[in-house]
């Protein structure tokens, strides 16, 4: 089922990295909507969980925005010109996971059998590759419901919950 983040929330709920970024990025397309649902989450004493993955994404996110915005070039032309041009990003990556980490945010480690799911998950619910990975993850561990604003996770909304903020799933 989809289901609107101000709806009753699950006692447990994983997190895709896109909530995350959304909530943390000012300028992000569901930054308000976001931001109050992670605050919701922690004032509801919701438990809450996101895959290892997640702060790769997260991470690269923050430092692809920052060398980019600063320098004026693709991440990948800085950084092989200036390797410490991803420095400019170290208190954004230190200060979001120091955050997340305090709202109690379970951080769940990607083994061999979460990744073997996945690969079956890309097939079977035509999901990309790393979202195969979140789904897997979500449900290796028994979360009943992930939030995302990723549409490509309408897909799966007959094996858990999807809560979101996007109109474009909730239609």
């Amino acid at each position: 089922m989809i289901v609107r983040f101000t709806d009753k929330l699950p006692k447990a709920l994983y997190l895709d990295s896109s909530v995350i970024l959304n909530a943390t990025m000012t300028g992000g397309r569901f930054h308000a909507e976001c931001a109050s649902f992670l605050r919701r989450i922690r004032d509801e004493g919701i438990r809450c969980a996101t895959a290892s993955l997640s702060l790769d994404e997260i991470w690269y996110i923050l430092i692809k925005n920052k060398v980019e915005h600063l320098t004026g070039q693709f991440l990948v032309k800085s950084y092989k010109s200036n390797p410490n041009s991803i420095l400019s990003a170290r208190e954004d990556v230190e200060r979001i996971t120091f955050d997340l980490l305090m709202i109690g945010l379970e951080i769940l480690t990607v083994d061999l059998d979460a990744m073997l799911d996945a690969k079956d998950f890309l097939w079977d619910c035509k999901l990309l590759p790393r979202d195969s990975v979140h789904l897997a993850v979500t449900l290796k561990h028994r979360f009943k419901a992930i939030a995302t604003t990723n549409p490509d996770f309408r897909s799966v909304s007959d094996l858990v919950d999807v809560y979101t903020c996007n109109p474009k799933m909730l239609r």
